[in-house]
């Protein structure tokens, strides 16, 4: 999956405040596109949203984060998608 991110153009990805804190608000990176599952036996075929969220930190490494939403296409932004994939980090 980091592969995949190393090939999103940067123009592509979102940048997302997720969190105000101040001088040193939580941001990060956000991108979706559409993908097909499939388990390998059926001819069906199900339409979801993939999620990615990349965070750097203040040495410049980056944290990468991917989860598959049920969610229509244009049904959320991909800002509320990135938000939603990160309220368990809040939580915790």
């Amino acid at each position: 999956m980091r592969e995949l991110a190393k090939n999103i153009a940067a123009e592509d990805l979102e940048k997302i405040c997720l969190l105000k804190m101040g001088k040193d608000d939580l941001n990060c990176l956000g991108y979706t596109q559409k993908v097909y599952l499939w388990e390998g036996v059926s001819s069906d075929y199900m339409e979801r949203i993939l999620v990615l969220r990349i965070t750097e930190s203040k040495d410049g490494s980056r944290e990468y984060k991917y989860a598959i939403s049920s969610a229509w296409e244009r049904e959320c932004t991909t800002e509320e998608l990135v938000r939603m994939q990160s309220q368990r980090y809040f939580v915790e």
